[in-house]
């Protein structure tokens, strides 16, 4: 079965709902599922993300020809130049796996081998990508709910690539999902995907009223808003050097005690960074006052 992601093309052992498509002949990844995935003799893991506890959430190896992903008790995956192999760790809601392929695994597959893809969700305003970047809980969802339900087609939900074109920096779409909150999912007026089980407390939305909420297709990049908390609301640029900075926090990075992988990901935002409209919008974590908010975002983000 052949599937389209982050513009790459994925053949996978077992359907793959969440995705669109694709009736190409090659793929650029192959998918295996089921797989038999030890961890490389004396390999040395590193701790890329941590529940909010401090509990390891996902570490990383890296082998002579792979990488190794451990995400908690759920699944461990091996990842080389084309191939992603998933192993999962006892009894694992199907959902919950596509879940850790699609948003996580896959998106870490592409910066071990070279694609800069940040972590942020995406929609699209007047044919141009906005970008809203943040650690994980921050509402990067929630925004790109909020402003879908007012028209804004949805690029992203956690991952968007960013890659040069002929007409210049565009943001390549992950997959059409959105992943919410009940509390979420009220505010911007979506219901729930069907009653599929899975291990998170999120669930994927649909809207009721707009079948079409989604884009697949890459954009423009327009400007990219780092989630902070504050108060009130404000939205301040930020310079080129700090906007940089921005995009190596929130980029998505294989293995952060290779200096080697750091330095070609420095060299690739250092090479766009010309491109990068980067703000840190400010807002009160406030459902009352999220619509304000979106529509606040909605109207900067296309000003020129």
């Amino acid at each position: 079965m052949m599937y389209r992601a982050y513009g790459r093309t994925l053949e996978s052992d077992q359907p793959l709902p969440e995705l669109d498509a694709a009736s190409a002949v090659r793929a650029d990844l192959r998918l295996v599922w089921n797989a038999t995935v030890h961890a490389p003799p004396g390999a040395r893991w590193s701790t890329l993300w941590r529940f909010s506890s401090g509990e390891p959430w996902v570490t990383a190896a890296r082998a002579s020809n792979a990488h190794h992903f451990r995400f908690g008790r759920l699944a461990e995956f091996r990842v080389s130049a084309a191939l992603i192999e998933m192993a999962p760790k006892g009894r694992v809601a199907d959902a919950t796996l596509r879940h850790l392929l699609l948003d996580q695994a896959l998106p870490l597959a592409l910066a071990a081998h070279g694609a800069l893809v940040v972590h942020a969700s995406a929609v699209s305003l007047e044919g141009r990508a906005v970008l809203f970047a943040g650690r994980a809980g921050a509402g990067k969802s929630t925004l790109a709910a909020l402003l879908a339900r007012d028209g804004a087609p949805v690029l992203a939900d956690d991952g968007v690539l960013l890659e040069e074109s002929a007409e210049g920096l565009r943001a390549v779409p992950s997959y059409p999902g959105l992943r919410l909150f009940s509390d979420s999912s009220a505010a911007a007026a979506l219901r729930p995907a069907g009653t599929e089980e899975s291990d998170s407390t999120k669930r994927r939305m649909v809207h009721a009223m707009r079948p079409d909420m989604f884009q697949s297709a890459a954009a423009p990049l327009g400007r990219i808003y780092v989630l902070s908390d504050g108060p009130t609301l404000s939205i301040d640029r930020v310079s080129r050097r700090d906007a940089a900075i921005e995009i190596l926090r929130h980029a998505y990075r294989a293995d952060i005690d290779d200096p080697h992988a750091l330095r070609r990901q420095l060299d690739a935002i250092a090479g766009v960074s010309s491109a990068l409209d980067v703000w840190i919008l400010t807002r009160p974590r406030d459902f009352s006052k999220a619509a304000e908010v979106a529509r606040a975002v909605a109207a900067h983000a296309v000003l020129r």
